[in-house]
């Protein structure tokens, strides 16, 4: 392990992976420092291995890299993990970090990229070791082939290429019948350093052309294309025999966003069309990004009722076309989280309330969609984070806006996206008075505020 030196400050991380392992007492260095440790888990929503390299959580940590920002932006600390010690150590403040794996190449069959969602925010304290929670997710589509013995027997010369348009279109990836089991991997996000850790978001259409020759040497030709290929994503394809002549496409997407299909050969889908009902999966929400879904009006101290009775939150539908499921989504808190365990939708530019307390009579009059327990929003400080699967579709920090009891916070309604909610001066209290007498607009637009 190396030392460094930050502000004249020792440099220290504790590496904890999933494992419950005490924490080393923190000895105190100053009265204006605290320090950091980072827990880092891997999120198994893709499960593959390549020539015996598993995706560990403690594989992937020989290859991960970090950022550390303070509050304006600037890079603090810029490292391999490895090569950290057990505890950092860090002047008072707010900071955020991202993690991210490199590779030489866009396409390889390789160990997976992996990294975390940009802008994971924490607060360094005097005398205190604050443990930042780091989820890593694939940052590439993982695409695996799988020839069936009865295509083998006889198409043995046969293989499948594949590429992702447009991002990647001048690099694929080919299967053969002898290697039909490694697993390719396409990066699908770009991380950008400085000023806070940024990404480039990429997708496209994964096409896969399948080709051998038949008894008279002619070359036969398949192909199938699938749109809207994202990263963390799985592509398992099975290449099978049809004699009969007959296209059968099933496209499951699970929770794992693990895409399973059947490719017949030779008569598969010639022209790369889809079927309908293969077009109808690509539009199911199982697969949200960052922003699709954000907060835009918390009520965190109610005065008409007590907290434990009026305490709610807002969110709203960024998306022109899809309607969202809650069903399975966390909700993280600062101390506190909670899971929907109810199917209810959003549709594309609405909104919908989640609370305490579901009785107008005594709520301060909110008609609320979903009624959450062991969940509490601080009338002073706090986060709320929406996450879906290892994606942080959003997150709120309230410590700097305006308070006052009674009246809720709510983002402005020209700011109205994920990247404009961190700041507090898209937020202000609420004017519209609800018959309790407190002040909100749950499940209706806000005001401007700037």
């Amino acid at each position: 392990m190396k030392t460094k030196l930050f502000w004249g400050l020792a440099l220290a991380i504790s590496i904890i992976s999933c494992a419950d392992e005490d924490l080393v007492s923190l000895v105190k260095i100053s009265d204006e420092v605290g320090s950091i440790s980072l827990n880092t888990s891997v999120k198994e929503a893709i499960n593959v291995s390549t020539s015996g390299k598993a995706n560990t959580l403690d594989g992937l940590l020989d290859n991960l890299s970090l950022e550390i920002f303070d509050d304006s932006g600037a890079t603090v600390i810029e490292d391999q993990y490895r090569n950290l010690a057990e505890f950092i150590e860090l002047p008072v403040g707010s900071y955020t970090v991202v993690f991210y794996t490199l590779q030489n190449s866009n396409v390889r069959f390789d160990i997976g990229s992996y990294g975390s969602e940009p802008k994971i925010s924490f607060n360094v304290e005097r005398d205190a070791n604050t443990i930042v929670p780091v989820t890593l997710r694939l940052f590439d589509v993982a695409t695996t082939i799988d020839f069936s013995d009865e295509l083998l027997d006889v198409f043995p010369d046969i293989n499948a290429k594949v590429h992702i348009t447009p991002e990647n279109n001048q690099n694929a990836l080919e299967w053969f019948s002898a290697d039909d089991s490694r697993v390719g991997y396409f990066t699908m996000i770009d991380y950008v350093g400085g000023n806070g850790g940024s990404y480039t978001i990429l997708n496209g259409d994964l096409a896969v052309e399948i080709s051998a020759l038949n008894t008279s040497g002619e070359e036969i030709l398949v192909t199938k294309t699938y749109p809207s290929a994202m990263a963390n994503q799985h592509y398992k394809l099975l290449i099978s025999y049809d004699e009969n002549a007959t296209v059968d496409f099933d496209i499951t997407l699970g929770g794992e966003d693990l895409i399973e299909d059947e490719i017949t050969f030779p008569h598969g889908d010639e022209n790369g069309e889809n079927s309908e009902e293969e077009e109808e999966s690509s539009e199911t929400t199982d697969s949200l990004v960052a922003g699709d879904l954000i907060v835009t009006e918390i009520m965190n101290n109610p005065a008409a009722v007590s907290d434990a009775n009026g305490e709610w939150f807002e969110l709203f539908n960024t998306t022109g076309a899809k309607e969202i499921s809650l069903n399975g989504l966390r909700v993280v808190g600062a101390s506190s989280e909670f899971t929907l365990d109810t199917e209810i939708t959003v549709a594309p530019g609405d909104y919908v309330v989640l609370g305490k307390n579901g009785d107008v009579s005594t709520n301060g009059g909110v008609a609320i969609d979903y009624v959450y327990t062991g969940f509490t929003l601080t009338n002073s400080t706090g986060s709320i984070s929406i996450v879906s699967e290892a994606i942080e579709l959003d997150q709120v920090i309230f410590d700097d806006f305006d308070k006052e009891a009674g009246k809720a916070m709510q983002l402005s309604a020209n700011t109205l996206n994920h990247l404009d909610n961190d700041a507090a001066v898209n937020w202000c209290l609420a004017s519209v008075t609800l018959d309790s007498g407190d002040a909100g607009s749950p499940a209706t637009a806000n005001d401007s505020c700037n």
